[in-house]
């Protein structure tokens, strides 16, 4: 194991949970995220707290797998996000790993105007530019989360305060391009409106006007 467990799901709901807030020892009720196995919570007072397996074995357990679970977990629990720029955006019909063409973001909110907007978090690698570039190219909004510097101790708490209500680690990719609103069509089809009746009834006048001549 190559790090101490501090997230791991918690049996009875089946979501990510931090080891502050699991019970002590054998009864936490809580499985590794990696292997599914039980674990022990670990609360001592010397140590930091960390889950430990029941049964010794050779997991590839990582914080970083557990964190990218987490912080999917805050945002599809959620209804607004922080974003920068943005302000506080609320949203809804939060959806993990939907796939979408080639690709498979982590998250997809729909904002108040029914507009996708695709959460990629980062705890490793990076967004290729293959998925950079077909998001630009497609006209839809992607934002990246990047924690690969993020603190290992952060809690379960903290991290959703950081997640959901500032915009630090948070980037823009790439913004859906607003198309012209329903109220500047209007216009303009009032205005072509005008024009024709303009020219009808100047039509009008010359015709009427050439007939007494």
């Amino acid at each position: 194991m190559s790090a101490e467990i501090t997230f791991a799901t918690y049996i009875p709901t089946g979501k990510i949970i931090h080891i502050d807030r699991a019970l002590n020892g054998d009864n936490c009720n809580c499985v590794c995220n990696e292997c599914s196995d039980l674990l022990s919570g670990i609360q001592g007072q010397v140590n930091e707290h960390h889950f430990r397996h029941q049964v010794v074995k050779d997991c590839k357990a990582s914080f970083e797998t557990a964190l990218h679970l987490a912080v999917k977990q805050i945002i599809v629990e959620a209804q607004e996000i922080c974003m920068p720029g943005k302000g506080n955006l609320p949203y809804k019909n939060p959806v993990a790993e939907i796939i979408h063409k080639d690709y498979r973001p982590d998250i997809l909110i729909l904002d108040l105007y029914n507009k996708n907007i695709y959460i990629e978090v980062t705890v490793t690698n990076g967004i290729s530019k293959s998925k950079k570039d077909f998001f630009v190219q497609s006209n839809l909004s992607l934002v990246e989360i990047d924690l690969t510097n993020i603190d290992r101790n952060i809690n379960y708490e903290a991290l959703k305060g950081l997640i959901l209500y500032t915009h630090k680690y948070k980037s823009i990719i790439t913004w859906e391009k607003e198309s012209r609103s329903f109220k500047a069509k209007l216009m303009e089809i009032a205005g072509l409106t005008f024009m024709i009746t303009l020219i009808i009834t100047l039509l009008n006048l010359i015709f009427k006007r050439s007939k007494y001549d």
